[in-house]
């Protein structure tokens, strides 16, 4: 199990009465080694958890979180391992949560923690950078006892190297794990079919980062940090995040980027790229860190961003779990009867809100799985278009172009789905609902689909749908509506030719005289023709979409298409656009 130290598997320091219990329960319940770090390197906070395993009779593994900067080195390193080995550690383990380690740099620190020390050395790392397989073979070559590798179905990237991988480069040496490789690819195989059941949570932030040997930011970090940014409609300055984090991090004594210290970095980071101005918000967490309150930076800290978020606050010069006063028996009484043993207990200290929300929907029946979307399978033959999508457009509208860049967009298959774009370099959020749904069977390249209206959440088959064929026609209207799209005769709107313009219908419009757009609501057949009578929605005018932060002289995208399109389209359909629906 991997500890973090006082911190236990939260945010916050917890009384040592909370640890005790954690480890005790932990290792009641099958746990056997422990692996305990602490985010600063701060050994006062690996005290106690260390003597909870002990007592527990199990193995309490030391960690070292290894970083880079001007006040880390080799020799602090390897007086780091002494100092665990004295604690009475059973290993020392070498957590490069970033994939920071060089090929040289491992070999130097594995050789040097083995001559201070008579205990096992693990190495446990990313492999973000792509030189986690060299690091962990040089390691081993070294005199490292154990590495840590994820099947090759979830390796790579921000996990580690592939386990099958290292099998085989181990393979007929002196350090063969002895390990079936042909069973090994069954595991993967097995996997990976899992892996597809859980895609909806797949990160775009999973892969080979080289930035990381210059920004330092694990891959657990990135993706939260991209989640931040998505909310703030801000993905585009992920760039100057990843350029503010060094500087952040030198501001706080150079603390090792790892959870929770990669967070509060992160996080001021991005609050200073968004605000504009560094520090003028501070979170809570830095205020915490720049009192002590998370033990003692590697390094001095920036005194004038100290004094600029806590004054003259007075820092904690001991180790913080020391001023705070036993929880347990509170913990016990905030949750109430919820809890029906003390592992609620713990899960609730661990996760108040997750945990209370947990414990309430369990006692009331009404726990239910997540849902996850439906595999969808893959014609082998069409699977690269079927996979490829443009994410950067020039769309002409009504004479004018719009250069339009996709940043980002929520998860596939909601109903409700965010798409962040940047249009013409102004960034806009819009979200779009699933009505109805194309199915390809010739892929994504103008191959036939299957002619049926599908509503997102309705089965196939349930009725007639909206498509395109590439290059010939587009269907929208009722179940024989298929035909080329032209202007019905003497028509106000756009129709289909053997099109059923059915009471159904409805459409975008413009009202050119009144100097209005609107949307159209429940079209009606006019009782003296053939042509629908439209109800006329009005929608904002161009007055009230407020103009972004643009250049001088220079008009909002949104505003300019809306002046253009209110002069002199008069009984159309958006003009040559229009959308169709059943």
């Amino acid at each position: 199990m991997l500890l973090r130290g006082q911190n236990l598997l939260g945010y916050r320091h917890y009384a040592d009465d909370v640890v005790r219990a954690f480890v005790l329960r932990a290792a009641d319940h099958g746990m056997d080694v422990f692996r305990i770090f602490d985010a600063l390197n701060d050994l006062r906070n690996l005290r106690t958890a260390i003597e909870a395993t002990q007592e527990a009779g199990k193995h309490a593994q030391g960690t070292i979180c290894y970083t880079t900067s001007p006040v880390h080195s080799t020799a602090g390193f390897v007086a780091q391992g002494r100092e665990l080995a004295a604690m009475g550690c059973a290993s020392i383990a070498i957590k490069d949560m970033a994939g920071l380690l060089t090929p040289t740099a491992t070999e130097a620190l594995v050789k040097g923690l083995l001559d201070a020390v008579a205990l096992p050395v693990h190495l446990h790392s990313h492999a973000t950078s792509g030189l986690a397989e060299m690091c962990q073979l040089k390691a081993i070559e070294a005199g490292c006892r154990h590495i840590d590798t994820a099947i090759s179905s979830f390796a790579g990237g921000t996990s580690h190297p592939p386990t099958e991988s290292m099998v085989a480069a181990l393979r007929g040496t002196a350090h063969d794990t002895g390990l079936d490789l042909e069973r090994l690819q069954n595991i993967a195989a097995y996997f990976r079919e899992v892996r597809k059941k859980y895609r909806q949570f797949e990160s775009d932030y999973t892969g080979v980062d080289t930035r990381v040997q210059v920004n330092q930011v694990p891959g657990g970090m990135i993706s939260n940090l991209a989640n931040q940014l998505r909310e703030q409609n801000a993905l585009e300055r992920m760039d100057a995040v990843f350029a503010e984090i060094p500087r952040v991090r030198a501001d706080l004594g150079y603390p090792p980027l790892v959870t929770p210290t990669s967070q509060i970095v992160g996080t001021q980071a991005a609050l200073n790229v968004l605000t504009g101005q560094r520090y003028q918000s501070v979170t809570n967490e830095v205020k915490r860190y720049l009192q002590g309150g998370y033990g003692q930076p590697p390094a001095a800290i920036n005194a004038e961003v100290r004094v600029r978020a806590v004054g003259n606050a007075e820092f904690i010069e001991g180790r913080p779990a020391d001023l705070l006063e036993p929880e347990l028996d509170q913990l016990r009484t905030d949750i109430g009867d919820l809890a029906g043993n003390a592992e609620d207990v713990l899960s609730y200290a661990m996760f108040p809100e997750i945990g209370r929300q947990f414990l309430q929907a369990r006692r009331d029946g009404k726990l239910e799985p997540e849902a996850l979307i439906a595999p969808v399978a893959i014609n082998l033959d069409t699977a690269e278009a079927q996979t490829r999508a443009p994410t950067e457009f020039n769309i002409t509208l009504h004479g004018e172009t719009y250069h339009v860049k996709v940043t980002g967009s929520g998860h596939k298959g909601q109903p409700e789905r965010h798409f962040y774009l940047d249009l013409d370099g102004v960034p806009e959020e819009v979200l779009v609902e699933t009505l109805d749904e194309l199915v390809l069977s010739g892929g994504a390249e103008g191959g036939d689909c299957h002619h049926h209206r599908r509503p997102a959440s309705a089965p196939h088959g349930a009725g007639p749908c909206r498509h395109f064929h590439a290059g010939q026609h587009r269907c929208g209207a009722g179940e024989g509506g298929r035909g080329g799209r032209r202007r019905a005769a003497g028509a106000g709107h756009r129709s289909h030719e053997n099109g059923d313009r059915d009471s159904g219908a409805h459409c975008r419009y413009r009202d050119a005289g009144a100097g209005a757009q609107g949307r159209c609501g429940q079209s009606q057949r006019d009782p003296g023709g053939d042509r629908p009578r439209l109800r006329f929605f009005p929608t904002p005018s161009v007055a009230e979409y407020p103009a972004a932060a643009l250049p001088a002289g220079r008009e909002h995208p949104r505003q300019r298409g809306r002046r253009r399109r209110a002069r002199g389209w008069r009984g159309t359909c958006a003009g040559e656009h229009f959308q169709l629906t059943q």
